[in-house]
């Protein structure tokens, strides 16, 4: 029997993305939930979240005894990527602006995109889905996102930088590669960015507001 790990920095959704990448096989809520520690109904509410975000596939378990069939969870085939910490995410991104000649904004855009590509804008409310699948994302990521709706237009704040203690990199690209990430999901999701603006703080290494609105 899995003895049970304790909580540790991260978020409990993060630690249940992190036990299905780590298995060899899919796993059931059941056996997660030993694992972790946590109770079933907090299991299935991060593996919501975690499917909305095109993380986790979600199917029905094939047996060849009898009862009722149980779902099992596996990681998407780009999860483990997008599982990446900040660090990691930015020097990955780095590496593709040197290696393909990109600017950090084209390559930023890239990798938004395909943060909401999993969100199908088939109805109006479909727009908001995809923002809120961004913010939980930038939010995994350390940037503690806000966002702010007024009707059909979408205030987006990235209030702190959790690479902000690089110091070796120029901070106008880091910037370019976030808000570019922003910008590139806001893009697929229907939206128009139509005002960008980066704040410089020496606390939180700079915060920025990307205005949009759904096309």
């Amino acid at each position: 029997m899995a003895g049970r790990r304790p909580a540790g920095p991260t978020s409990n959704k993060r630690r249940v993305l992190e036990e299905i990448l780590a298995a060899h096989e899919p796993l059931t809520i059941a056996e997660m939930a030993e694992t972790l520690g946590l109770h079933h109904n907090a299991i299935r509410h991060h593996l919501e979240s975690l499917l909305e975000a095109g993380l986790v596939a979600e199917n029905i378990e094939r047996r060849s005894s009898r009862g009722r069939p149980r779902y099992i969870y596996s990681p998407t085939p780009d999860a483990r990527e997008r599982a990446m910490s900040s660090f990691e995410r930015v020097s990955a991104m780095l590496l593709e602006v040197i290696a393909e000649g990109s600017s950090p904004a084209d390559v930023g855009e890239r990798v938004g995109s395909k943060l909401v590509e999993s969100v199908t804008l088939s109805s109006s409310g479909d727009h908001e889905r995809a923002i809120g699948v961004l913010q939980s994302e930038m939010k995994d990521w350390g940037f503690a996102p806000k966002t702010e709706w007024s009707g059909t237009t979408c205030k987006f704040t990235l209030t702190k930088c959790p690479v902000r203690n690089m110091t070796a990199m120029d901070r106008d690209v880091l910037c370019s590669l976030h808000v570019g990430v922003v910008s590139g999901a806001a893009k697929k999701a229907g939206m128009e960015v139509k005002k960008v603006d980066i704040c410089g703080d020496p606390f939180t290494g700079c915060t920025a507001t990307l205005s949009m609105s759904i096309l």
